[in-house]
């Protein structure tokens, strides 16, 4: 933090102070002429990282009260700055204070205050020294201002009250204060020593209450804990300005240029300060985030470890086997696959069931139903009819075909006139395209009571000695499985 210097500027001289938690240190005193200001631009320029306070307790300070409209932004700026301008030949160091709104015929006002020392020459060699060694500027201040805010602190609850009684009169002849406004609250700071004096002759009237309060124990309530022996009521402002920090100044931003930059600075470290500290606090937590994961792995792995530790220690329990563990994974290969190829004929025979509840003329006899296999490739027929070497091959010539249903179907035909070939012909050929219809089924052979072949004379069972017996016929149907 850096330190604070506070200059109290007076008609006479200036005198420079160092204040320390809550100490004040008189560094020096200049008077008002070349000398001075030299002495003082040289003091200034000794001490380049301090904050310098300007607290200026002089009779050329004016105050004036007026009601402007109620603006905000950049027109009320603009409507400040040109009130001052009129107001003050020089607004340098001049101040508009906001006391606060009111309401007058349905329109609403703002109460200014302006502010301003009225002959600001004789600043300006002082303020200058300050700027050319580029010093942090906090402010210009007035002991009415320091005053004021000094209230405050002391808990004074008052909307209007005095430092010193004498000003009672100008503020009625000027008519800020009413002639017949309540009585006007006096705060009067009275030494120790001195203090019994005080309270015989502050005796309130019908315009006057006072307040008597003791110096010493203000400032040790305000914190206030050592100054010069030669200083009075100015060494409690200078506390309170410097303890204290106020918005409300004199001085304009091109004397507080460089305490701007300062502010900044610390604005611009203490954010590099925090995102720091944000990520050292994010990087802790990674850290511990890693660590619990770099235990658990630890874990895992002892965990794993006497896993495997126990998995060996079973195996060498199990019995020998008598045959390679090749031989055994082609057997329990071979034996996935016959679990595969079970199956059932309830489904063929369902589908059988439902083309002959079509055809009432067709009886069934017997049903001849057998799993077998179809190659589904050249490869694969001749891998299942040569004979297998190992039960490793056996597993490939398995793996190269596809499983099949085989059902020969013996029957016979109800029919008016057995010697009827073309109705005969006809059943039979509809029993078998009722079968075909279905998914995966193919019909491979068809057996009717008679011989068809062209090259042949017309031929059967059906003639004139066995009139009398029935038609019989037989179909082969063939099922891919799982269709």
């Amino acid at each position: 933090m850096p330190s604070k210097r506070l200059c109290y500027f007076t008609s006479q001289r200036v005198t420079a102070y160092l204040w320390e938690k809550g100490e004040l240190h008189k560094e020096g005193v200049f008077d008002m002429n070349e000398k001075g200001v030299a002495e003082f631009s040289t003091y200034a320029a000794g001490a380049p990282g301090s904050l310098f306070y300007v607290l200026a307790d002089v009779v050329e300070e004016d105050f004036f009260q007026e009601n402007v409209p109620y603006v905000r932004g950049a027109d009320r700026r603009s409507l400040l700055a040109r009130k001052l301008a009129q107001r003050y030949r020089d607004a340098s160091l001049a101040l508009s204070l906001s006391l606060g709104s009111e309401t007058h015929a349905g329109r609403r006002e703002e109460r200014i205050l302006y502010m301003s020392f009225t002959n600001t020459h004789q600043f300006q060699p002082w303020l200058e020294a300050l700027r050319s060694n580029d010093a942090r500027v906090v402010g210009v201040f007035s002991v009415a201002l320091v005053a004021a805010q000094t209230g405050k602190r002391l808990g004074f609850k008052g909307g209007r009250y005095l430092m010193v009684s004498r000003q009672q009169e100008y503020l009625v002849n000027t008519r800020i204060l009413p002639r017949d406004a309540p009585a006007l609250d006096v705060l009067v700071l009275a030494p120790s020593e001195h203090k019994a004096l005080y309270d015989v002759a502050c005796v309130n009237s019908a315009r006057l209450q006072f307040h008597v309060h003791d110096l010493d124990k203000v400032a040790s309530s305000l914190g206030f804990k050592s100054a010069p022996a030669e200083t009075l009521a100015e060494g409690l402002f200078l506390h309170v300005l410097a303890a204290y920090s106020s918005g409300e100044q004199y001085a304009d931003d091109r004397l507080r240029r460089f305490y701007h930059l300062w502010r900044a600075r610390v604005a611009l470290l203490a954010t590099g300060a925090a995102v720091f500290g944000f990520c050292l606090l994010f990087s802790a937590v990674r850290l511990l985030d890693i660590h619990q994961v770099n235990e658990q792995a630890q874990n895992d792995r002892m965990q794993e470890a006497r896993a495997s530790e126990e998995y060996a220690r079973l195996q060498t329990r199990f019995p020998k086997t008598p045959i390679s563990s090749e031989n055994l994974k082609a057997i329990v290969k071979n034996y996935r696959a016959l679990l595969r190829q079970s199956a059932s004929p309830g489904r063929m025979f369902v589908e059988i069931s439902e083309a002959v509840t079509a055809l009432p003329q067709i009886e069934i006899d017997k049903i001849d139903w057998e799993l077998g296999t179809g190659a589904k490739s050249a490869a694969g027929r001749e891998a299942s009819k040569a004979p297998s070497a190992s039960p490793a091959a056996q597993a490939q010539a398995v793996g190269a075909e596809f499983q099949t249903q085989t059902a020969e179907i013996s029957g016979k035909l109800v029919v008016q006139q057995a010697s009827d070939f073309r109705a005969v012909t006809a059943l039979v050929n509809q029993f078998t395209e009722a079968l075909r219809r279905r998914p995966g089924t193919e019909v491979t052979r068809t057996q009717l009571p008679f011989d068809i072949n062209a090259e042949k004379s017309l031929a059967g069972d059906i003639g004139a000695a066995r009139t009398e017996e029935v038609p019989q016929f037989s179909v082969v149907v063939v099922k891919r499985r799982g269709t």
